[in-house]
């Protein structure tokens, strides 16, 4: 059967190609959603046939274009790969269509940003060569850089170098990148998920309290170590008893001098009138002051000594905290201001000069080994990043 005219050929779906079908394919090494996102291809004469998404990189040739049914004769066919718009490169050729064929253009990394007289050249292998240079007609190619696969260079460990038409290609291999990532063949593995939190509290099935993440362990520095209790949101909680479950978590080098973000899921007792409990606290290595302590007297709070003495800025919750409920609490240093969310809002701000270095470890469940201050409740899912969350990953961890 015969379809509509080329220029929206690519919009029939339900059309079976007829006898004379042409399919272009493209295989490139530049790197989809990152370098390139859509390749344009056109047909003279015809016009327009393919507009494709270039944002995930799967194993072999991409299909770019199909044209059903297409005449006999002599074309004109180019593709052009773009990222917001822009032109980075495009591989023109002109060739005889005669029945069903498959054209696979190559445009290599090397042809990005390289201008050719466009009348009679188009970039091949990172130089301008003769338009004439299609499967079938070698002659009119330049020598080319490689016959197989280990003629060509080394590259990322996620792919792997093809020799396809005597031009080299980086291919990337199937699950070689751990998602989101995706494979560059100069850099491997890009775009890979942020870094998780160096610290995880976890109290699970009897055992003490471990680090989740890949970090410090805590050790239970109180009479007592805190106990394990399946009331978390998370599924599991770890219940502090409020005289003397304390733990400390050392080398936990919270960020002394960068970004980083405290969050967790508590839920206290209710408090007396004017009683404090501290939650976590870093110590100066040589005295009895914080420079950080997370603390709760009806609402919850921060307060930080920064470089200037024993002053520091304080930061607290507009909304007291509702005793019997689970609250999510997230207090983020971007490095020039400190911003708390509960429940993934963020209720408050406050400038934030920094903290001392001379910390020592990290204490939670009270405000020193003894239990001064000892927090009573649960505490679940608290974690430590050496960076600022954003309000995206904030409001995942609060659901």
């Amino acid at each position: 059967m015969r379809c509509l005219p080329i220029a929206v050929a690519l919009a029939l779906a339900a059309c079976e190609p007829g006898p004379g079908t042409l399919i272009v394919e493209l295989r490139t090494d530049l790197t989809p959603g990152m370098e390139i996102d859509t390749a344009l291809t056109a047909l003279d004469p015809g016009g327009a046939i393919g507009n494709a998404p270039m944002t995930t990189r799967g194993e072999g040739p991409t299909r770019v274009a199909q044209v059903p049914d297409l005449a006999p004769g002599r074309y004109r066919l180019s593709v052009t790969v773009t990222r917001g718009g822009e032109s980075i490169a495009t591989r023109t050729m002109v060739f005889r269509h005669d029945g069903p064929r498959i054209l696979t253009v190559v445009i290599p990394r090397s042809c990005a940003g390289v201008t050719c007289d466009e009348i009679t050249e188009t970039c091949i292998r990172g130089d301008c060569g003769s338009l004439e240079c299609v499967e079938g007609t070698e002659a009119s190619c330049p020598p080319p850089e490689c016959a197989a696969d280990a003629d060509c260079a080394p590259v990322a460990s996620c792919a792997d170098a093809r020799c396809v038409g005597g031009t080299c290609v980086a291919e990337a291999r199937p699950d070689a990148c751990e998602a989101p990532a995706t494979c560059s063949a100069v850099e491997g593995c890009v775009g890979a998920a942020p870094p998780g939190p160096v610290f995880q509290l976890e109290c699970a099935g009897g055992a003490a309290p471990r680090n989740a993440a890949e970090g410090p362990a805590p050790i239970c520095d109180g009479a007592s170590c805190p106990s394990h209790e399946a009331v978390g949101p998370t599924g599991s909680a770890c219940r502090f008893d409020g005289t003397d479950d304390v733990l400390r978590v050392p080398g936990l080098d919270l960020a002394t001098s960068g970004a980083f973000t405290l969050a967790g899921f508590v839920e206290p007792r209710m408090l007396l009138d004017g009683e404090s409990m501290t939650l976590l606290r870093r110590p100066f290595a040589d005295a009895g002051q914080s420079t950080l302590r997370v603390w709760l007297e009806g609402r919850m709070g921060l307060h930080a000594l920064g470089y200037g003495g024993d002053s520091g800025d304080v930061i607290s919750s507009s909304t007291p905290l509702a005793p019997g409920g689970w609250t999510h609490f997230a207090m983020v240093f971007d490095g020039d201001g400190l911003t708390l969310y509960l429940d993934g809002a963020s209720p408050n701000f406050a400038t934030f000069a920094g903290q001392r270095t001379d910390a020592s470890d990290i204490l939670i469940g009270a405000r020193d080994a003894a239990g001064m201050e000892a927090f009573e409740g649960w505490v679940a899912d608290l974690r430590v990043y050496d960076r600022a969350l954003g309000e995206a990953e904030i409001a995942a961890l609060a659901r």
